[in-house]
């Protein structure tokens, strides 16, 4: 298997992550709590457009979503097959870790943009984008079956038990 890129360091490369995608979802929580504290001049006018922007920009996210991920895994799986098996662990861990950030970052703006328009129109109900975000965000916490789900993806193969993150 791949000795450049040890259990340990994966595990390590894993919980770093989930304190990365913890803290985002935190993040939103925390600006929507004080977005409902903070006295702001709303702009009902401005309701409609922040609505569509908000609903348009949530739809594209998790529509485009998909071909990304699926370009970031076929790189993968072209770097396995340019540098051999032996690179399997190290480039799925890249792989994972860039698809998870990726996919968190975009449900964070949508997150952010929802919280934002509400505090600019006055819509509580905009504040259902930061929910969905939040859940979107946590959806992708990491995990070891995630890691291995996308060894698999990019490797071609299960994931072999003796290389299950520690």
């Amino acid at each position: 298997m791949d000795n450049e890129t040890s259990n340990t360091e994966v595990g390590e490369r894993i919980r770093a992550l989930r304190i990365i995608v913890g803290l985002m979802a935190l993040g939103i929580a925390a600006f929507a709590a004080m977005a409902q504290v903070a006295p702001i001049k709303s702009d009902a006018s401005m309701e409609k457009l922040m609505t569509i922007v908000t609903a348009a920009m949530g739809l594209c996210s998790l529509i485009a979503f998909v071909p990304i991920r699926m370009l970031i895994i076929s790189g993968g799986r072209s770097k396995v097959a340019a540098n051999g098996a032996d690179s399997a662990k190290s480039v799925s861990i890249q792989t994972y870790f860039t698809t998870t950030l990726i996919g968190s970052a975009m449900a964070e703006g949508v997150a952010l943009l929802g919280i934002v328009s509400s505090m600019v129109t006055g819509q509580k109900l905009l504040l259902l984008a930061a929910a969905i975000g939040v859940v979107a965000i946590l959806m992708q916490f990491p995990t070891s079956n995630g890691f291995a789900r996308c060894y698999q993806a990019v490797a071609g193969k299960p994931l072999p038990s003796s290389d299950w993150p520690e």
